[in-house]
Parts: structure tokens; C-alpha cells; sequence
């Protein structure tokens, strides 16, 4: 089994872009990068190849997200980065809620990704009357009060958004698997169920569509005139359910990287849209 270096060496004029996931991609806890990490991104920026970080974290900012990846070693700027939080950012233009007040639950990272384009979020039980709908964060420290409120919102209103940037039901951590935002907002589902309220969370990052169509004009931005083909765009990372399934439902090219969530006596029996096109042993 060869790792991505490999891989990349091999196929380069194969390919027109490369998409990497974070935890248990590039680093493990904070700052620790990946073996061979710090060396592929070397070499990407020295041969100007293509490629960005393609996350479902929503706690960081992009500008922060990029200060923890070069406390790792890893040289990465700031605009190589695609965040849920990007996307939460596209949902709020395309549906003009600058000036909008939504409930939030937990962070969306410093500057807040839904105040940097107009929307303001409250955190206030006291406050959700005026909420035009609930954003599901990361890092829900305080899940009684967030939830209550949120809960109590939709109950009234249950035809407003309850958006969820990070879809992940789990991610990995140094301390063993822990439960994502994903989570979060399937277990508000369940509660309003039990007053015959069904919702419907509205899921932005992988493997739903919506980031995909993001990274998709961010390389097309690269390439002017040209067409960009997803088949030959590899978009790497460690959680089959998120970054394996989301790349073969969006026609992109899976790898499944054996550093993180999955390893290779778990991935051997993926079978569908779970099983990756390519496995790699590390970066």
C-alpha cells in the first residue's frame, strides 16, 4: 500500500487539484502534523500544484484554522482553506440574511463566520423570539441552556432553519473518538419528535453537496476558460462517512488516508458509496 506522496508522484499530470481533510489527515490533537505532512505540502507549494484544506470545522476561523496548521510545521495560508463555515457564509448571502438574528449554538470561530457577513447571532434563552433561525456550532460547551433555547425556538417556529455547518456525527481526537456537531443537531431532531415536530436540519458541510460546489468554483478560479473535471480533483481524508462518501457522491476522486478514524480492516468492508477509490497508508 503506498502513501499519498507516492501516489502524487505517479499521478500528478493526472490530476487538477488535491483536497485535504484536517484532523487525522494533516495533524493529530492541535499542532502535531502528520508523518510526511509537513514534506507533501513542501512540495505542493514548491511545484505550485493545486490544492486546499477542505474541513468541517467551524470552531476556527479561517485565519486561525491557518495559524494552528503552521504551528504544526505545515506552510498554509490562509486562503488555501475551504471551511464549512465558508459555506454557512454562502448560505447567508444567497438567502440575504445580513441584518437577520439567529440563535447559535456553540462557537463559529473568531471572527464569527456568521457575523462577518451581516447576520447576528445571540446566545440568550431570553433572546430567541427574535431569532430567524439556529446555528448548530462546534464546541457546545453549555448544552442545557444552548439547547433548551434551540429546542424551545423550534418548537414555536419549527418552519425556521436549523443549520449545521459540520455534518460529522464523530471525529477523532488523541483521547479517542468524541462526538461532532452532527450529532448535535440529529439529537434536536429527535427531541422535537417527541412532540410529533419533525425538522429538518439543513447540512452544508461534507458529505453533503453544497461544500463540494464551493471547492469546485475555488478551483475553477485557478484554472480561467478551462473545465474543471471533479474525477480528477483527489480529495483526501480519514472519516469514511464524511470524506469518502461525500467524494463519490460529488464525482470526486475518494482517499481514504489510514492515519485517523479508519484502519485498513475497517475500510476493507466499506462497500458503496463508503468505499474509498484509493487507500494510502500515509501522507
Amino acid at each position: 500500500m503506498d502513501s499519498f506522496s507516492e501516489y502524487y508522484k505517479q499521478n500528478r499530470k493526472n490530476l487538477e487539484a488535491i483536497l485535504f481533510d484536517v484532523d487525522g489527515t494533516l495533524i493529530s490533537g492541535y499542532d502535531h502534523a502528520m508523518p510526511n505532512a509537513e514534506k507533501i505540502i513542501d512540495t505542493l507549494n514548491k511545484d505550485n500544484f493545486p490544492y486546499f484544506i477542505f474541513t468541517n470545522g467551524v470552531t476556527k476561523s479561517n485565519r486561525q484554522k491557518a495559524e494552528q496548521l503552521q504551528q504544526s510545521g505545515l506552510n498554509i495560508s490562509e486562503e488555501r482553506i475551504i471551511s464549512s463555515g465558508n459555506v454557512l457564509q454562502e448560505y447567508f448571502k444567497q438567502n440575504h440574511c445580513a441584518g437577520q438574528t439567529f440563535f447559535q449554538c456553540g462557537d463559529l470561530g473568531e471572527p464569527n463566520f456568521a457575523e462577518s457577513v451581516g447576520v447576528h447571532t445571540v446566545r440568550s434563552y431570553r433572546e430567541r423570539e427574535k431569532c430567524s433561525g439556529v446555528i448548530i456550532g462546534g464546541s457546545i460547551l453549555n448544552y442545557r441552556s444552548d439547547f433548551e433555547a434551540a429546542l424551545n425556538l423550534l418548537m414555536e417556529k419549527p418552519h425556521l432553519p436549523c443549520l449545521t455547518a459540520n455534518p460529522d456525527a464523530l471525529w477523532g481526537a488523541k483521547t479517542g473518538i468524541r462526538i461532532g456537531d452532527g450529532s448535535m443537531a440529529k439529537f434536536l431532531t429527535m427531541l422535537l419528535q417527541e412532540f410529533s415536530i419533525d425538522i429538518e436540519p439543513i447540512f452544508l458541510g461534507k458529505p453533503h453537496a453544497p461544500i463540494y460546489q464551493l471547492a469546485l468554483q475555488k478551483i475553477a478560479a485557478l484554472y480561467p476558460g478551462k473545465k474543471i473535471h471533479p474525477e480528477k480533483i483527489i480529495a483526501l481524508g480519514d472519516y469514511p462517512p464524511s470524506d469518502v462518501a461525500g467524494a463519490n457522491d460529488n464525482g470526486f476522486t475518494s482517499g481514504l488516508v489510514l492515519t485517523g478514524m479508519a484502519n485498513f480492516e475497517i475500510a476493507k468492508n466499506f462497500s458503496g458509496n463508503l468505499q474509498p477509490q484509493e487507500i494510502f497508508s500515509s501522507l
